[in-house]
């Protein structure tokens, strides 16, 4: 009777770790944790990579570090291992809410499943661009840079008063109109 092959766990590493993991420069795979990732764990340890990970590596100044940081990462991944972005997980958490709401309610998910399995090849392929020592294209990271500095902005205006915050969000969202109103009058 053989024994069932060993359960494989997805591990994330946080970027520090990505980073500390890098910086043993072309021997990466002997620092600490890369070694035990691809030595003793490596039958039960699966390293996942996010799009944050592609973000902050995106973000990442120095180009040798960048090189580096994306070709280890995309190593320890094995070039496949990509996890979903935050808006399919919302995405997928709002469509798995209406079919508990209304088991009719959605009609498929190709297009999420569709766009999730793109989106995903197109981080891979832009960790491997950045691997091969293309810099990434200087206007996305100058949106990138802005998007996470109005992230953190508004973190940390919710976060002087939570209460606050979501009720003039709530204000604001009571008033928003996206289209001008249709006049019972016109409609006739």
């Amino acid at each position: 009777m053989s024994a069932d092959p060993p359960r494989r766990v997805r591990v994330y590493l946080d970027q520090n770790v990505h980073s500390h993991i890098a910086r043993g420069g072309p021997d990466w795979a002997k620092t600490e944790y890369a070694a035990l990732l691809l030595g003793k764990l490596a039958d039960v340890a699966e390293v996942w990579i996010s799009p944050t990970h592609i973000v902050e590596t995106l973000l990442c100044p120095a180009s040798d570090l960048r090189r580096a940081l994306a070709a280890s990462m995309l190593a320890l991944a094995e070039g496949r291992r990509m996890l979903p972005d935050y808006s399919t997980l919302l995405v997928n958490g709002f469509l798995a809410f209406v079919e508990r709401a209304c088991a009719e309610g959605i009609l498929g998910r190709e297009y999420p499943e569709h766009y999730d399995f793109t989106l995903k090849q197109q981080f891979l392929g832009a960790t491997a661009m950045m691997a091969l020592g293309y810099a990434p294209n200087p206007e996305v990271v100058q949106d990138i840079t802005r998007l996470k500095l109005e992230g953190r902005w508004l973190r940390a205006e919710a976060g002087c008063d939570p209460h606050k915050w979501v009720a003039q969000v709530k204000d604001a969202a009571k008033n928003l109109r996206l289209r001008t109103p249709i006049k019972t009058a016109e409609r006739s």
